[in-house]
């Protein structure tokens, strides 16, 4: 284990030396993370519309009473 330490610490080592050029990479990853997130949450939005309309059609279709056992 404190051999991990000392890598990973080496392998940091030089983000105390370039704190703007490792911000604007984090910076950009962040970015790039919150575009993929409103994609996915589209792509959500868009599957429960989708979902609730098959469910409103679906009890529409079935006769009262019936729906449960439909399901």
């Amino acid at each position: 284990m404190p051999l991990e330490g000392k890598t990973q610490f080496l392998e940091n080592a030089s983000l105390a030396f370039d704190v703007a050029g490792a911000t604007k990479a984090y910076r950009d990853e962040i970015e790039e993370l919150k575009t993929e997130n409103d994609g996915l949450a589209k792509a959500l939005g868009k599957a429960t519309i989708k979902a609730e309309w098959a469910m409103g059609k679906l009890k529409s279709l079935v006769p009262q009473g019936h729906f449960l056992r439909a399901l």
